[in-house]
């Protein structure tokens, strides 16, 4: 991307929980559908247990229907964008560079904080707002994927 944008230094890092939580104020303050408690709190787009949606599959089947009750990973871009940003409520929890305050055994294989929700839980449970300790260990790691921050100069 450097080369062909003529942009001196591309890095690239996973997202940091602040980062995210400047995502969803973004969404909530140019997006008039969410007030800025909804978005956080109760994020009716994305894939959750709890929606019903078409999507195209990874093979590229059209059509497809996700039916409420149904815990299916979709391609990512497959749910509803928000500002141009998809899935930041549903599909897979990202995976933050942001520390856990657990303070137990538990810590030692949770470390880090997921955040937002995923296709096996509810919206209003798991909105994008969530903090989920399991970003680490056995539990979760099948809903659990990663967004990176692209930073350009």
């Amino acid at each position: 991307m450097s080369t062909r944008q003529s942009y001196s230094t591309v890095k690239t890092k996973l997202i940091s929980s602040y980062a995210w939580d400047t995502a969803i104020d973004f969404i909530q303050k140019t997006n008039s559908d969410n007030e800025h408690s909804d978005y956080a709190t109760n994020t009716p787009e994305g894939n959750y247990l709890d929606t019903t949606f078409n999507y195209t599959d990874i093979e590229g089947n059209t059509n497809q229907i996700k039916e409420k009750e149904d815990g299916v990973l979709v391609p990512t871009g497959q749910t509803t964008a928000v500002n141009n940003i998809y899935d930041m409520g549903g599909n897979l929890q990202e995976y933050t560079i942001e520390k856990s305050p657990i303070q137990s055994y538990a810590a030692a294989f949770y470390p880090y904080i997921n955040c937002g929700g995923n296709f096996g839980g509810p919206s209003n449970r798991f909105p994008a707002g969530n903090r989920n300790r399991y970003s680490d260990g056995s539990i979760g790691n099948e809903w659990s994927g990663f967004r990176i921050a692209l930073y350009v100069n």
